[in-house]
């Protein structure tokens, strides 16, 4: 492991920069209930719901966490992604002083950490170890004030895991689904390219609870949707959203292999 964030840095392939999503799972049933009691709140505050709930007539039991990238982005302009980006210096020192201090009693790498901060930065879901409706102090207020100090430093994602009781991330909870490696030619094209993880991880009622700043960022995303993978590539089919091949291939193989329970 890189000892510096200079070191780590200098160790980066710019084609193959390592990156991790989240793939977060929800059970249908859990997100109808969270969705009819936001839509109700967001009325009372004659304010836009933070997210949107779209299944289509599909019967799948889980429903994913997805944002739609901002049009005038010069990185997958308007496309529909899973949260997630591009790992830091901090994912991976923040991964081994936690299991330094616990003694091997969990499992963290650094690209469970770079998916945990990832999303919690752009989606506001919070995906730490024993969260509930209490995690945060100040409520709604306490967590969007935390989501917007980890977005302008990564750093504070470890001083965030402090502040609320030295909570964990453990890799148990993440399941490794799928990788994607920019092509080198097209990696040149570009200037750079991403050695991309997806990282399946299953939203608890407890872990929904504590997302109370859960919305997108109306600046690198313009919105959130909550949808089944099979509905997204419908979506897709339509053109009524555009799925870039690392997004559209996760959801394929969702399609084909997962059920939530």
């Amino acid at each position: 492991m890189a000892t510096s964030a200079a070191e780590f840095a200098e160790s980066i392939n710019r084609h193959e920069i390592p990156s991790a999503s989240a793939i977060i799972c929800a059970p249908k049933h859990l997100l109808q209930r969270h969705h009819e009691i936001m839509l109700e709140a967001a009325a009372a505050r004659n304010e836009d719901a933070d997210y949107h709930l779209d299944v289509g007539d599909d019967d799948s039991d889980y429903v994913v966490c997805m944002l739609r990238r901002s049009a005038r982005s010069s990185f997958m302009a308007d496309a529909l992604v899973f949260p997630g980006g591009a790992m830091e210096y901090e994912d991976t020192a923040l991964a081994a002083s936690l299991v330094e201090q616990h003694s091997g009693s969990i499992r963290c790498d650094a690209l469970t950490v770079c998916a945990a901060r990832e999303t919690f930065e752009e989606s506001g879901v919070c995906l730490l170890s024993e969260c509930d409706g209490d995690t945060f102090p100040g409520g709604k207020a306490g967590a969007s004030a935390w989501r917007k100090k980890v977005h302008n430093d990564a750093t504070q994602f470890r001083e965030m895991l402090s502040a609320l009781g030295d909570k964990l991330i453990d890799s148990a909870n993440f399941h490794r689904f799928c990788r994607f490696v920019t092509p080198d030619m097209e990696a040149a094209r570009g200037g750079k390219g991403f050695d991309a993880s997806f990282l399946l991880s299953v939203l608890t009622e407890g872990q929904l609870a504590a997302s109370q700043a859960m919305s997108s960022d109306r600046k690198e995303t313009t919105s959130m949707l909550w949808t089944t993978p099979r509905r997204a590539l419908q979506l897709f089919r339509n053109g009524e959203a555009f799925l870039a091949r690392s997004t559209y291939m996760p959801c394929w193989l969702s399609v084909k292999c997962m059920y939530v329970r």
